[in-house]
């Protein structure tokens, strides 16, 4: 898996990024800024069911969709 694409329920900033390298997961949430091309880190972990967990924490809503980046 290189990257991943999480998009979330409800309203609002809704869509995150997972990627992996060297054996972590990073999590961004994506579509920040001006022109919506920023991301913002908001956690690492060791494997994506966590991955999934901290963006579940970080926004309050569950997982809708996942896809390829």
């Amino acid at each position: 898996m290189s990257a991943r694409r999480i998009v979330t329920q409800g309203g609002g900033n809704n869509l995150y990024k997972v990627s992996e390298y060297d054996n972590w997961y990073y999590v961004y949430e994506a579509g920040r800024g001006f022109f919506s091309t920023g991301t913002l880190d908001i956690g690492k972990t060791r494997s994506f069911k966590d991955a999934l967990d901290i963006i579940r924490a970080y926004t309050g809503k569950e997982i809708k969709e996942i896809s390829e980046w």
